[in-house]
């Protein structure tokens, strides 16, 4: 299921991206 594995990275990726932000 390479789909669903790039969703859950994008997914991650934006998290990462939200928690930086906050944190900073």
């Amino acid at each position: 299921m390479p789909g669903l594995d790039l969703s859950y990275t994008n997914l991650s990726n934006a998290n990462l991206k939200g928690c930086n932000i906050m944190s900073g």
